[in-house]
């Protein structure tokens, strides 16, 4: 395959840096860059040799970039070159319109993305190569069907005209001949095949109107004539009819036969196919058309784009600027001017010291840091003083992104600030309100400590005044007085119970209890338990049921499990109607001891069940106040089985229909520990 030839392209710019900015950028893409210092130098340039395209700065000094190409567009050699206007300064839409009105195909605002750039240099390159191939291929066809006819006729006349007719005939195009004064009166059989014309049929008018499409008729006609009266050959397009009705562009080309004084001795002509390549070409022709439309839309697509970022950044409410490896602030938005505390127009093109004084000590660090290891930093609540030292600190978010080239190298920092001084007080109001409510957290629990502690000493002054007189040592009582007595004592049994929980609820919040487990056998703990609160059940005419292997042991604290076992089987029994069943089962099952304790009571709603291991939650006052009860005695049990280790749950298929209580204790072989102090502390409590 041939090799593309080397495509010029012309850059066009009084500042050298910037010649070498494009320069670098188009390197690697097989072009010739030719550099021009000014708008003269690019015309002269224009002079000595062809370009496929120029990339132009607008502003110049003497002839500016839009006066240039303005220059450039009436050369008829020139015209047809597409311009690129490259500028950093005029950005305004007069001068964008102005640089679209002399020609221009595209104007890019610096700083440019050199992809873009490369992409856009990239398509108006292959356009002009395939351009310079459809020339080219057409250039090289032309002569070559001149060379071959003029080959042919030669032939024709050294051998002799019946020679010649044969090799007309084995010709692949249509060849026809005819005298000095026209018109053609040979045609070879190529002709009469592909017309379907009867072969000897004159070459008239009649006969040209109906093989040559109406739209190139008399264009055709003329040009023959014309070929006739000056003697000179032509080579044009015209549309054949095919015999199937079917038009198709042929090369027809009339060259005079000049015999050896330069006379005309006739005309040869030939005519050959080049539908396929025309249509190649309006297809390609279409297509360039709509490159260049994608091409202009995407242009457009960028320009809204880059304006949309603009506003967005300009808007935005947190802080945005970019600084280069120098630390030279590039880009800045208002918020990040607000943080640094001077106008924007301060900060563009001055290092972070020059902008923050006071603080870019806090700054710079952590800036550089991330320039050498790439990775982005964060600030969080970073404190930040006014930049020029007056009273007052400001808490802000710093967020720094490294920025690289394609190869990894940095370019600079973008940072991201957001004022979070609200933020950093509520913290602090928040922290104090929580250091207050754990001091009355504590307090309240000293609290309960203390009021149960004291209260089972008038209780048992109560409880042992209430025996005796209950004994009668001070003398006979009546039926009534016995009857005050059993109430006063069943009152101060509940009003010990109470204090217990509390007690208990105290001393797990306050992490003071010892567990002391130790291989135990299981079912002797579940017979005492039902054994003490059968008097309770046997009130209620409630069946208690145990289902306990002999054998199975757990690794426990005996009398905390007792103390879990009563108050599930307790509750049990409160909520359970008259006439129900209260079962205890118990096994081993995935190396862990399981006891459920299961109920035919009132039941719970299933959006209750999770409230039931809360502290001081009843959920349903109205029978708690019936049976007693401080709301503690779910929440001891759960601290006491995970304080084991194990866990506890409920369920429920609804009101009425019963509750199961689940809770796991290790088994025996899990060995016998050390005792365990203040396991279930405050910290597994609801």
């Amino acid at each position: 395959m041939a090799k593309d030839p080397t495509v010029n392209v012309l850059l066009v710019d009084d500042r050298p840096e910037n010649l070498l900015a494009l320069e670098a950028i188009l390197e690697g893409m097989g072009l010739n860059l030719v550099k021009a210092n000014s708008g003269m130098e690019a015309l002269r340039s224009l002079l000595r040799m062809d370009f496929a395209l120029i990339l132009m700065d607008v502003q110049m000094p003497d002839m500016n970039g839009l006066e240039t190409a303005a220059l450039i567009k009436e050369r008829q050699r020139t015209r047809h070159i597409p311009i690129i206007f490259l500028t950093a300064i005029n950005k305004e839409e007069r001068y964008v319109f102005e640089g679209y009105s002399v020609g221009a195909v595209d104007y890019l605002f610096k700083p440019f993305d050199p992809t873009v750039l490369r992409s856009k240099v990239a398509v108006f390159i292959e356009l002009y190569r395939k351009t310079l191939a459809l020339k080219d291929q057409g250039e090289r066809l032309r002569r070559a069907e001149a060379r071959e006819a003029q080959l042919t006729l030669e032939a024709a006349q050294r051998e002799s005209a019946a020679r010649y007719r044969n090799l007309a005939e084995a010709m692949p195009h249509i060849v026809c001949t005819g005298p000095p004064e026209g018109p053609f009166t040979y045609f070879n059989q190529r002709w009469w095949a592909y017309s379907g014309l009867v072969p000897g049929t004159p070459w008239n008018r009649q006969t040209i109107e109906r093989v040559v499409h109406e739209d190139d008729v008399e264009h055709y006609i003329a040009q023959q004539a014309d070929v006739i009266q000056t003697g000179t050959g032509i080579t044009t397009e015209v549309r054949l009819r095919r015999v199937d009705g079917v038009y198709r562009w042929h090369l027809a080309q009339v060259y005079p036969e000049l015999g050896a004084e330069g006379e005309i001795l006739g005309w040869i002509g030939t005519a050959t196919d080049i539908d396929d390549r025309i249509r190649h070409q309006e297809a390609l022709e279409k297509h360039n058309k709509v490159v260049e439309a994608e091409v202009a839309q995407r242009t457009r697509e960028l320009a809204a784009q880059k304006r949309f970022v603009e506003r967005l950044i300009e808007d935005a409410p947190a802080g945005i600027a970019y600084v280069d490896t120098e630390l030279v602030c590039r880009s800045v938005n208002p918020e990040f001017a607000r943080f640094a505390g001077s106008p924007a127009a301060d900060i563009l093109d001055h290092t972070m010291c020059q902008v923050f004084q006071n603080n870019a000590m806090l700054l710079e660090p952590s800036i550089r840091s991330v320039l050498e290891t790439g990775e982005q930093f964060r600030a969080i609540g970073f404190p930040f003083g006014t930049a020029d030292g007056a009273d007052g600190q400001t808490y802000w978010d710093v967020v720094y992104f490294p920025v690289a080239d394609e190869d990894g190298t940095p370019q600079g920092v973008l940072i991201f600030t957001l004022e979070v001084s609200d933020r950093v007080e509520n913290e602090r109001l928040q922290g104090d309100q929580i250091r207050h409510l754990r001091q009355i957290d504590t307090l309240k629990d000293e609290f309960l400590s203390v009021i149960s502690h004291e209260l089972r000493t008038p209780l048992n002054f109560i409880m042992g005044f209430a025996s005796i007189l209950q004994d009668e040592v001070a003398g006979p009582l009546s039926p009534e007085q016995h009857n005050f007595l059993d109430r006063i004592l069943n009152g101060t049994d509940r009003m010990l119970l109470l204090v217990n929980d509390l007690l208990d609820f105290a001393k797990i919040q306050a992490g003071e209890f010892e567990l002391f487990p130790r291989p135990t056998a299981y079912a002797p703990l579940v017979d005492d338990v039902l054994t003490t609160l059968k008097p309770l059940s046997d009130h209620k005419r409630i069946e208690l049921q145990a289902l306990v292997p002999a054998d199975l042991e757990a690794n426990c604290d005996p009398q905390r499990v007792i103390q879990v076992l009563t108050n599930l089987v307790s509750n049990a029994i409160k909520f359970t109607p008259e006439g129900g069943i209260v079962q205890v089962t118990a096994r081993l099952d995935d190396n862990r001891v399981i006891t459920e304790v299961e109920d035919t009571g009132i039941g719970i709603s299933g959006d209750n069940i999770d409230k039931l291991f809360m502290r001081f939650r009843q959920l349903d006052m109205s029978r708690t106040r019936e049976v007693g009860g401080t709301g503690l005695g779910l929440v001891i049990a759960k601290a006491l089985v995970e304080a084991h280790g194990g866990s506890i749950g409920a369920s429920s298929n609804g009101l009425g229909q019963g509750a199961t209580f689940t809770f796991t204790l290790p088994p025996a072989s899990a060995g016998n520990p050390s005792p365990v102090a203040g396991r279930a502390g405050s910290d597994l409590l609801p």
